[in-house]
């Protein structure tokens, strides 16, 4: 009898969640945020619908939120989204005057895409992105390798000291 009340009042608790989550999806401005901030999947929710309704700074606030939770589906998932979000807003600093200041969103991209990859090294989308960002903008020891390659001698690791040639007799 005492398990059939606890998991009723758990059901209870589930349905105010869903509910909140619903009404999240549906008004962003009209829902209880005590439950959502209770919920990772409710904090998800609202983070989806601010990225769909091109509110990105919305968005990564809940998706960082979601990254404090233990359920590892939906903090992939939130790093996922993280990750394109930056690379929205660089692509969006890139098409203003500012195209310098899209740097530091690309490496957060890059980063979000290795810590999804560490997790799970069979994650394609990642995996395929994180391909795409590094052909745009490569990490700097592999910039600096081509560079090596391509002027051997003026790079940092070439030995300063010259060649001493003998005397012939």
């Amino acid at each position: 009898m005492l398990i059939s009340l606890v998991l009723i009042g758990v059901e209870y608790r589930s349905y105010q969640l869903e509910s909140a989550m619903n009404r999240a999806v549906l008004d962003s401005s009209g829902f209880d945020a005590a439950l959502v901030d209770k919920s990772a999947f409710a904090q998800s929710l609202v983070a989806w619908k601010a990225y769909h309704d091109g509110d990105f700074d919305t968005a990564e606030k809940y998706y960082n939120t979601v990254l404090t939770f233990d359920d590892k589906s939906l903090v992939q998932n939130a790093r996922f989204n993280l990750a394109e979000i930056y690379l929205r807003k660089a692509v969006a600093l890139e098409e203003s005057a500012r195209s310098d200041a899209r740097i530091p969103y690309i490496e957060l991209a890059k980063e979000n895409y290795r810590m999804i990859l560490r997790a799970d090294n069979s994650h394609w989308p990642s995996r395929y992105n994180l391909a795409r960002v590094l052909q745009v903008l490569p990490d700097a020891e592999f910039r600096e390798a081509q560079e090596d390659d391509i002027m051997p001698e003026r790079s940092p690791s070439a030995p300063v000291e010259t060649t001493a040639y003998e005397r012939l007799p």
